[in-house]
């Protein structure tokens, strides 16, 4: 028997777009389908984290089969659906061919017909208890190629109210809303079934019908385990902001592996308490929130006061200090930028309750110097932040505080140089908590910098930082700032694609230095934007320096041939353990010797070499890497740019063991989160296991304070932070 991946409809009414638990009731909806709910919800009285209940379960049970060809044709093409055919149509669910723009096709040629539908009830053992449908993808696909979209009418027996959700056997999410006017058959926005690749479920519900996996805690709090594996129970919370704040959520940036990443979403802070402070910015509104969330399971939020002028501002980084007081980074954005703007940057220092204690312009202009930070661009708050818009999405910023001292990276672009361009680059300064005040300037960190991550020492006086660049220097850094200055080394470096025209932007002309397979000369200079490598996080050992980041290595293993830039091997998630006195090793920029990095067991050194922008020549090295992962592309299948790991995190647990996380995308998109945990030599000390229903942010940090791990996401369309809690056990 062929296998089925299919698609399930449940039709049951409009809840503000948000996915919560079902409440006690016993009712026939306006649907005419039959709708029940028992589920007490857990009272919040305090409880332990380990003391959440486990996701409920739903199962489909099928009452009727039938296959749908889906040649009727929606409303758009048949008023009222008057040619509606009974071959289409399931109980109150018919499948129409809607327009895309060029008609509404029927017959094969140019749409995608024969679904198979099954109706039923989707039902927990909790009587939770909901009409369904489950339909398959198509199984005739178009002859030629599908040029109508295929749609879902739904027979409705009342007006009303209704919301849309898809189920996908885990977490209900809203899909749209829908105001019925006049009885009968109305399609179903924002579904189009050439898009369904896998089983998923569809409810309309009835207003005030509440629908979730999770169970409620308190008024907009809800939660549940989701994993108990070796060092952790693992729990996600689910909490409403305010249906007027609007947080950047997973859906705000859809880049996978190789994409250039995006700037900081949501930053977990310790709050004086103990509890968890999330500091965010709803760029529609432009202001800056608090969220708090505490061991008792209590949630606010506040809004955080900004300067008071006229300007535009994004959050670039928050931090907080061991009082309480939140520190964060306030940086002028426009939509036209001009090649000599200064920008404006501001540090604020506030309370908790979000009163502003102190504010200081770090880039103010004096008549020696009238661009101190060298900043003239920091992209738009009104661009959308997604990898389809480069504008304001790779400009990183990494801000932490310790022992009265802020240390700060902040990539930005450049006021314009004498080649006509403005620069991208990264600058490391070290400022005085008290006062505001940059106290050392430590110079470019990298350039194009594009990420860079940052956290407190062990010592609690010094900073410890991974950076990305891609030309000046061409690799992965690891960063230690001091009250003496900032040592920084390249520990990873990659593979370079150069250009093929002798000069370009007032350059060259450059020498021939090979060509590629297909016969196309290529030239001594190159501005590979494309790093194919993801930073993840560096960490303290017992051992040295822990490094988890990840790259693109060959079917052989290489990661230096220049030859494989046309296209994109998966990425996988390696490792490296790195010599912690980054002064007393030899520095060849990206030349790695056996003195820097130093991983048990690791690769054998990989010779190759690339030329920079203005044709110097750099020779590259690496070694010492352990890959934790061999994603691959299936035999004969061209490699895809959205294959393998991206947002990789990485937190101490304590006893020279590290909390590792990423995601794994294949060639459709997102696909699974994975956790697993390692040792200071990269070994495995508990397998890989997927997590369900938790995505990652590709800049944000996890935050570990006290026996717990936070990961901080958001749902835009929901108005919803989620937090991923991992709870260390004893």
């Amino acid at each position: 028997m062929k296998k089925r991946n299919f698609l399930v409809i449940a039709v049951v009414s409009l809840f503000a777009l948000t996915a919560c638990n079902s409440g006690g009731n016993n009712s026939t909806n306006s649907t005419g389908m039959s709708v029940s709910t028992n589920t007490p919800n857990a009272a919040n009285t305090g409880n332990s984290f380990s003391d959440l209940p486990l996701l409920k379960q739903y199962k489909f049970t099928a009452k009727a089969t039938k296959m749908l060809i889906g040649d009727s044709k929606s409303a758009d093409c048949d008023q009222n659906y008057s040619h509606a055919r009974s071959e289409d149509r399931l109980e109150n669910l018919l499948i129409v061919q809607s327009s895309d723009g060029r008609g509404c096709w029927v017959g094969g040629d140019y749409n995608n017909r024969n679904y198979h539908v099954e109706y039923g009830v989707l039902s927990t053992s909790k009587e939770d208890s909901y009409t369904a449908y489950k339909i398959s993808p198509s199984q005739d696909p178009a002859k030629h190629f599908a040029a109508s979209n295929v749609s879902l009418a739904f027979d409705f027996q009342q007006t009303g109210e209704y919301s849309v959700y898809l189920f996908d056997g885990i977490k209900f999410t809203a899909i749209s809303d829908i105001k019925v006017t006049a009885t009968g058959l109305t399609e179903l926005p924002n579904i189009n079934l050439n898009r369904f690749k896998n089983e998923m479920t569809l409810l309309v519900v009835p207003e005030g019908t509440r629908l979730s996996s999770y169970s409620k805690i308190d008024e907009g709090l809800q939660g549940a385990q989701i994993a108990s594996a070796g060092a952790f129970n693992v729990n996600k919370y689910i909490v409403d902001v305010g249906s007027n704040r609007t947080p950047m959520g997973i859906s705000d940036f859809n880049g996978g592996p190789e994409s250039m990443g995006v700037n900081s979403l949501l930053t977990p802070i310790a709050l004086d308490d103990g509890g968890l402070g999330i500091i965010w910015q709803d760029r529609q509104q432009h202001k800056v929130y608090l969220t708090k969330f505490d061991d008792n399971q209590l949630t606010s939020t506040i809004e955080l006061s900004q300067p008071q002028d006229n300007t535009k501002r994004m959050l670039a980084a928050a931090a907080s200090d061991e009082n309480g007081n939140l520190f964060y980074l306030m940086i002028e954005t426009k939509s036209v930028f001009l090649k000599n703007d200064v920008l404006s940057v501001v540090l604020v220092q506030s309370d908790q309750q979000g009163n502003i204690i102190q504010e200081k312009e770090l880039n103010q202009p004096s008549a020696s110097n009238k661009n101190p930070l060298n900043a003239t661009e920091f992209g738009s708050i009104d661009t959308p932040s997604d990898a389809k818009h480069n504008l304001g999405i790779h400009f990183k910023v990494s801000l932490e505080y310790a022992n009265n001292k802020l240390a700060l990276i902040m990539a930005r672009k450049h006021t314009v140089t004498g080649d006509g361009l403005n620069h991208e680059g990264a600058d490391a300064y070290l400022i005085d908590a008290s006062t505001l005040s940059i106290i050392k300037s430590m110079g470019q960190t990298a350039g194009h910098s594009f990420g860079n991550k940052m956290t407190v020492a062990e010592d609690g006086q010094s900073f410890i930082a991974t950076e990305i660049g891609d030309n000046y220097p061409r690799g992965i850094l690891v960063h230690r700032i001091t009250d003496q200055g900032r040592d920084s080394r390249v520990v990873y470096t990659f593979k370079t694609n150069h250009y093929t025209t002798p000069s370009h932007h007032g350059r060259g002309p450059f020498p021939q230095i090979g060509v590629k397979p297909d016969g196309t000369p290529i030239y001594g200079s190159s501005n590979d934007n494309s790093t194919y490598s993801e930073i993840g996080m560096v960490r303290e050992s017992d051992n040295g320096l822990v490094m988890v980041f990840a790259g693109e290595p060959s079917p052989t293993g290489k990661v230096l041939d220049n030859t494989r830039t046309g296209s994109h091997d998966p990425m996988n998630v390696g490792f490296m353990l790195i010599n912690e006195n980054l002064d007393q090793t030899t520095n060849k920029n990206t030349v790695i010797e056996n003195d820097l990095v130093i991983t048990e067991n690791g690769s054998q050194p990989e010779e190759g070499a690339y030329y920079d922008f203005d044709g110097g020549k750099h020779d590259q090295q690496v070694r010492g890497i352990k890959w934790l992962t061999q994603y691959h592309t299936a035999s004969g299948v061209k490699p895809s740019k959205v294959e393998g790991a991206t947002r990789i995190h990485m937190s101490s647990i304590g006893n020279d063991q590290f909390l590792v996380l990423w995601e794994k995308w294949n060639a459709n998109g997102f696909e699974s989160t994975i956790m697993q945990v390692i040792d200071s030599n990269g070994n495995t000390v508990q397998p890989a296991q997927k997590l369900k229903d938790v995505r990652l942010n590709r800049h944000d940090s996890l935050k570990r304070i006290g026996d717990k791990i936070y990961s901080v996401t958001a749902n835009k369309h929901t108005h919803q932070l989620n937090i991923t809690v991992f709870n260390l056990n004893s």
